[in-house]
């Protein structure tokens, strides 16, 4: 960290992807901090090049294509500025570079969007900030000091308004619902949510009725949100981009926010200021009386920077190193896209919505699926809390598809706490899960390679593994639960040894097909030994190749690898018909020295037949990528996931389904 620091000190280059008209609000930003950054744009129209220059100056550099930027390892990070449908591929595409990234909002179009990106830059170890510019802006920070200091009591009431008289040109990129992601409301009304969810927490339930104009628009030009926040207050939201606002003669105020507490209120008014009243909420002045006591007060405000320019310079010193306050990060900014999305399922649906929403299982709807495995509690619900478990729980049953969770490590020699406190979260867990109806529980006894690599012999592992799931024996038996050890980085051999010690009424396997390769054991065998006590799956493909040190496995999806899946699933189907099919597919080059003593003694189990086998396809595979039937091993992992993860999934469903049918098996799962 502080060799990123260091290097970062000096003189920073930022690339800003787009010159559109939100380039106005971003530039002053930018010319004000020419001592520290210097910028370079990609514009693709060339009549705007004018116009870039008389806001950065006459001697900024404009190249077409933003690759260009993404290509110049001197650009240490970028602001994009460009149509909502480009931002996640830019983002991404930057994160990919390794560039820092700030996106003006909206985020993206919708959540998925919003994941891909915050993934995308984890991955890459650069940070992701959205300029949300209403938090940096100072009437707009003056109305949220008043809010904290509790001063106006319990908040009962929240109304912002949006007004604007918008006509985009008639071949506008806004015009399109697609590009936008909707209309008004996610445009512009997401200003008015995410300062909402700033102001006063994070929403729980929304509804949304809206009007469109076809003759604007393909989206929304006016929409109102009734929301429910989780602290109890309610709000309204409304933006209306049919009205003259504060550009004409006695117009209507361009945004206005107005909180209501038992104590007092406080609103904000475009072109007025901040202004607040202190009063007692059940005295008479209050009851049908026009005129009330005192007058509001305006709080005084400094206000020498735009939201934009804050935004910018706390982003600058950021990546400086220096202390900044960054308030509207990717993950914070998604929940704005979120509340947007749910708005516009309450209007699709008619009904009331419940947040968070749930993009996994949406994802998986959308392309047919039947179910989605989680991998634990974190991705559930933070909070633990019954009341969000219940409701995924419904949004599932109302899409028709199941749900499976996971309980976590199971290896009391991994855990990241004391082997009591992981004990009495896995107690506290599964009887959550009991509740929301999941009983089928995934877990793991190993992350990667401790099994040739860890200081404890790989026997202790197991039994202490085997001891720690026994010693769960009686919330399992009270809940009708089960703990289903993946086989990860330790064989089919070991999960089965745990098994059969801990018992098999509460501990079963979640075949994963594709780890059996990175432990050389042969798929099909490893189904077979492992058939009767299998109760959930990872189903991954994979090719195994030789490599410096022994064999390595890349990942594929169902049917582009080297495992058997007919076989599989028929030896499967046998046991258990109603078997879930968990499709867990990514790119990844694992590998393994499995010629070494230190790999192969902790696994005796693995007979000379079985090895030999798993060395036929490691033959196999050699001979099909010397053909070029398989594709190249650095071509096929030099493209982004995210590009073709939809094409891969859908690939392995299609795959897995010719199988089912083949076999006369349910694709129920």
């Amino acid at each position: 960290m502080k060799e990123w620091k260091r290097k970062m000190s000096a003189k920073l280059k930022i690339g800003i992807l787009g010159g559109g008209g939100i380039l106005t609000a971003h530039a002053p930003g930018y010319t004000r901090l020419a001592d520290r950054c210097e910028v370079v744009v990609a514009e693709t129209d060339a009549s705007r090049h004018k116009e870039i220059r008389r806001l950065l100056g006459e001697n900024v550099a404009i190249v077409e294509d933003y690759t260009e930027i993404l290509a110049d390892k001197d650009v240490n990070a970028v602001d994009i500025i460009l149509p909502h449908y480009l931002h996640a591929s830019a983002a991404i595409a930057a994160a990919e570079a390794g560039k820092h990234v700030l996106i003006e909002k909206v985020m993206a179009r919708n959540v998925e969007e919003c994941d891909q990106m915050i993934n995308a830059c984890a991955k890459a170890g650069v940070s992701l900030t959205v300029c949300h510019d209403r938090r940096y802006d100072s009437d707009w920070q003056a109305l949220k000091r008043v809010v904290d200091s509790g001063e106006l009591g319990d908040i009962l009431f929240w109304k912002l308004e949006h007004n604007q008289n918008v006509v985009f040109p008639e071949r506008s990129w806004v015009r399109s619902k697609e590009m936008l992601g909707g209309g008004a409301i996610m445009s512009c009304l997401t200003h008015q949510i995410d300062s909402l969810r700033w102001y006063e927490g994070e929403v729980d339930q929304v509804t949304c009725m809206t009007k469109t104009e076809p003759g604007r628009m393909e989206g929304e030009s006016i929409g109102a949100v009734m929301a429910k926040m989780r602290s109890g207050a309610l709000a309204l939201l409304s933006i209306n981009w049919y009205t003259q606002s504060h550009h004409a003669p006695d117009g209507l105020w361009y945004e206005f926010n107005h909180v209501t507490g038992t104590k007092g209120e406080a609103y904000f008014m475009s072109g007025k200021g901040t202004y607040v009243k202190i009063h007692d909420g059940a005295s008479k002045q209050f009851h049908y009386d026009m005129k009330g006591e005192g007058s509001f007060v305006k709080v005084d405000v400094k206000k020498e920077l735009t939201g934009h320019q804050r935004c910018i310079e706390q982003w600058v010193k950021s990546l400086r190193g220096e202390q900044a306050e960054i308030l509207t990060d990717g993950t914070d900014s998604r929940k704005t896209v979120e509340v947007a999305e749910a708005a516009y399922r309450a209007e699709e649906t008619k009904a009331v919505v419940s947040l968070p929403l749930q993009p996994c299982l949406d994802y998986a709807s959308k392309r047919g699926l039947e179910g989605v495995q989680f991998g634990g509690m974190e991705g559930l619900s933070s909070k633990r809390d019954l009341g969000e478990l219940l409701h995924l729980k419904d949004y599932a049953d109302s899409l028709g598809m199941y749900i499976n969770v996971s309980v976590g490590i199971c290896n009391p020699l991994l855990l990241d706490e004391s082997e009591d406190e992981a004990r009495a979260a896995f107690i506290r867990d599964i009887r959550l899960f009991a509740k929301a109806g999941w009983h089928e529980l995934a877990g793991v006894i190993s992350r990667n390679d401790e099994r040739y690599k860890h200081p404890v012999p790989w026997n202790t592992h197991l039994s202490k593994s085997a001891d720690f799931v026994r010693s769960l024996r009686p919330v399992l038996e009270e809940c009708g639960s089960r703990i289903n050890i993946e086989n990860h980085g330790d064989s089919t051999f070991d999960i089965l040894h745990v098994v059969e010690a801990a018992g098999a009424d509460i501990c079963g396997v979640n075949l994963d097909t594709g780890n059996t390769l990175v432990n050389a054991e042969d798929p099909v065998l490893a189904a077979r030994r492992v058939a009767p006590y299998t109760h959930l799956t990872h189903i991954k493909d994979g090719i195994v190749f030789f490599s410096e040190n022994g064999v390595s496995r890349q990942g594929k999806t169902p049917g582009q690898g080297i495992v058997d899946f007919t076989s599989i699933i028929s030896i499967l189907g046998e046991y258990n018909p109603d078997l879930p099919l968990s499709i867990e597919d990514h790119k990844w080059i694992f590998e393994f020295p499995v010629f070494e003593q230190d790999w192969y003694a902790p696994n005796p189990h693995l007979t000379p037949y079985e090895f030999g086998q798993y060395i036929k396809l490691v033959k196999v595979v050699e001979q099909k990528l010397a053909s070029g039937e398989l594709p190249a091993v650095d071509a096929y992992e030099a493209i982004p996931y995210l590009e073709q993860m939809d094409e891969r999934i859908a690939s392995g469903v299609k795959h897995l389904r010719g199988i089912l049918e083949k076999l006369n098996l349910q694709s129920g799962k």
